[in-house]
């Protein structure tokens, strides 16, 4: 056998190892990308369904998730949300959640979640986030009460249309029992009872609301 042919023939084992081998290098970083996204359970989820949780999940969660692909939205948003929660800094959170909506452009949490961070800086971006959101889902159980928020903080801003999507946000806050609870926050908000009063209109039901919120902060059931 020649030198040639020798060489050849130590050659076609690694030809044939080679793909593989550059798949599983493809692979390995959406391998830990999806640990780390595993790993953050269940803070995004509970984000998405009003839980709360302490300064030190909400970091972990944010650290992990800095592993996600950057060009999962989704896990951005959820990354971007986590340090918000946190406490961290707007300017450091605002990029990872406008990335976030770039790739994921119909996200409800991400244009809820912009709307909740511009509103001091930037309230006509603000309410444009906010109209985005309300379009978008209408009726969405979870985000009610994070919509209700933000309409009545950015009432003076938001377009007679949106202004009357954020009546009937707040209107499912007192219609749907199970969310009467999320009332109270919206009341501490300037601008909340005026539009909770709105939404309710009917003046034995505002007594009735009235009497709610009293016990709600003596704490009585």
């Amino acid at each position: 056998m020649n030198a040639s042919g020798g060489s050849r023939g130590l050659l076609r084992p690694l030809f044939l190892v080679l793909p593989a081998a550059l798949l599983l290098l493809l692979a390995i970083p959406r391998f830990v990308a999806g640990l780390a996204v595993d790993g953050t359970f269940p803070v995004p989820a509970g984000i998405a369904t009003n839980r709360t949780f302490s300064k030190q999940e909400y970091q972990k969660a944010a650290a992990l998730l800095s592993l996600a692909a950057a060009g999962d939205g989704e896990s951005q948003i959820a990354r971007a949300q986590a340090l918000w929660r946190s406490g961290a800094d707007p300017a450091t959170v605002l990029p990872i959640v406008r990335g976030g909506m770039a790739r994921s452009p119909t996200s409800i949490q991400g244009w809820t979640v912009l709307a909740e961070m511009l509103q001091g800086q930037d309230p006509a971006g603000a309410a444009k986030a906010l109209s985005l959101a309300l379009d978008l889902s209408p009726h969405d159980y979870w985000l009610v009460g994070r919509k209700t928020r933000a309409g009545a903080a950015l009432w003076k801003d938001l377009t007679p249309d949106a202004r009357t999507q954020v009546i009937t946000q707040a209107r499912l806050l007192w219609t749907q029992e199970e969310m009467r609870p999320q009332i109270l926050p919206v009341l501490q908000i300037q601008g909340g009872a005026s539009l909770m009063t709105q939404a309710i209109a009917d003046p034995d039901d505002i007594r009735t609301l009235n009497r709610y919120v009293v016990r709600m902060r003596l704490g009585v059931p």
